[in-house]
């Protein structure tokens, strides 16, 4: 039987013969550090005493050079999806040698993905959470930052919210893509901080904003301080960014995420320098204008993932004969009728069919419940 207190540890040994057991303590301490001088004692006298190779005794993960395990940790890392696995955690894990070379990986450190909207509720959680954070930012050393930070509602806990940004602002020169999941009147105290800071930053996504004046004007105020070139827009920022009169002429990169439709001729129409565009999610139809064109004259890229029957919808209201990068993924709602899919995917072929200046356009077709004869024939209609 083993027990543990404080420091040291209890050792029973009881005998088959004999009921009673005699008490031994130990201090876990020097019990393996003797084991670790017995093991290097046995190895030497093997080696020296009997002439046997080294190599023997090292494991195949042992034989590896650090530059090699360096770079094959930085590709599997940066193949991860925008929510990774904690890879770095794992290889670090896995034995000494190993956990040496991740340690000495920035690039291994330098994604983070926090989700602390709940933590109001666990705070007894909040501290690890942070000691996480502060690891990251230790280890990545002064390789560019990569983030996902998901904050609670400052009505909730505004505690939460400064504890994160303050660590976040102090790295603000190594900002490279930035998404927080918060409203903007939490960032806007931390504004100044991050003003003409941010000379790597090159993508900002932000979350859950409302249409009110105040936050059009914060997220005016974010994007002209930041300086920040590719911006995605969330679920409510499609629309409080076309309630802005703001010319958005620094911007050159788009990602939208489920917005309304009626929205995107407003917005799009005022970026006259994008060059390209990402649509993802649900396109909801609002009161649209067929009419509506939106005018896309310089994009080169366009990437489209959403439901079929929104195509229908989406795709006439583009103009855009300047692209030479086309990716479409669709998905069939379980709602939407048979028409309505069969609208959609004319509304693609003709797309497509009209992008003279594509080479080889990407059409997926994304659905488990829809068998693949009806896919493949759909596919080769299109393209």
């Amino acid at each position: 039987m083993l027990s543990r207190s404080g420091s040291t540890c209890t050792i029973t040994v009881t005998k088959r013969s004999e009921q009673r057991g005699k008490v031994i303590t130990v201090d876990p301490r020097r019990y393996t550090k003797a084991t670790v001088t017995r093991t290097t004692l046995e190895t030497s006298f093997l080696v020296d005493g009997l002439g046997l190779d080294p190599s023997l005794f090292e494991s195949p993960i042992h034989r590896l050079p650090p530059e090699l395990l360096n770079h094959v940790f930085s590709f599997d890392d940066c193949t991860a999806d925008t929510f990774p696995t904690p890879f770095a955690w794992t290889v670090a894990h896995v034995c000494g040698y190993w956990r040496r070379v991740a340690l000495n990986t920035p690039r291994l450190w330098s994604t983070i993905v926090l989700d602390l909207s709940s933590f109001h509720v666990f705070r007894h959680r909040l501290n690890s959470r942070l000691q996480l954070l502060d690891t990251y930012l230790v280890l990545s050393k002064s390789a560019p930052l990569d983030f996902v930070i998901a904050l609670p509602s400052p009505r909730l806990d505004m505690g939460v919210c400064s504890s994160v940004l303050k660590r976040l602002c102090f790295h603000a020169r190594r900002w490279r893509r930035a998404f927080f999941f918060t409203p903007t009147d939490v960032l806007m105290p931390w504004i100044h901080l991050i003003q003409g800071n941010t000379p790597n930053l090159q993508s900002l996504g932000i979350g859950s904003i409302t249409k009110d004046i105040g936050s059009v004007m914060h997220l005016e105020s974010i994007v002209v301080q930041t300086g920040v070139r590719r911006l995605a827009l969330t679920p409510g920022l499609p629309e409080a960014f076309a309630a802005s009169d703001m010319p958005w002429q620094q911007i050159t990169s788009l990602k939208v995420i489920c917005c309304n439709l009626e929205t995107l001729p407003v917005i799009l129409n005022r970026l006259p320098n994008l060059t390209e565009l990402e649509f993802e999610g649900n396109m909801s139809p609002g009161a649209l204008n067929p009419g509506h064109a939106i005018k896309l004259p310089n994009v080169l890229i366009l990437r489209i993932s959403g439901y079929l029957h929104q195509m229908a919808q989406l795709l006439p209201m583009l103009c855009s004969p300047a692209v030479v990068d086309l990716s479409i993924v669709l998905f069939r709602a379980p709602y939407a009728n048979v028409v309505d899919n069969a609208a959609g995917v004319r509304a693609v072929k003709s797309f497509v069919s009209g992008a003279k200046k594509i080479k080889r356009p990407q059409v997926k077709f994304m659905d488990q419940g829809i068998t693949d004869t009806v896919w493949d024939h759909a596919i080769r209609y299109i393209l």
